[in-house]
């Protein structure tokens, strides 16, 4: 049976930080700056870097789009909500998890 979780306040969790923190390691990784990738995703710097600083979240487009130039599955920029990159349930289970310990609201539905 496949789960499906809709998760409510994401902008009042620590989410956007952790993405943000998880995309900048992996730009660091690949030794890629948020000039040239956002240069190679026809943004601009500015609209990159207020994601990366945590000004404003990244949205599901945002990672999708980052994801596929530094060819890493969208998942894992949820690394530290979840405890393995190949279980995308499992990752979807420990991100509910954390909101529920932050004490959020979490849906459940099959």
């Amino acid at each position: 049976m496949r789960l499906a979780y809709t998760l409510s306040r994401v902008n009042e969790s620590r989410l956007p930080e952790a993405v943000a923190a998880e995309i900048r390691a992996e730009l660091a990784r690949r030794r890629l700056s948020a000039r040239r990738a956002a240069a190679r995703l026809g943004w601009t710097q500015a609209y990159l870097s207020r994601r990366l600083n945590g000004d404003v979240p990244f949205d599901v487009g945002d990672i999708e789009a980052l994801a596929g130039l530094l060819g890493v599955p969208p998942q894992r920029f949820f690394r530290s909500y979840a405890s393995d990159d190949d279980d995308p349930e499992g990752q979807l289970r420990a991100l509910a998890d954390a909101w529920r310990r932050r004490g959020q609201t979490v849906k459940r539905t099959a």
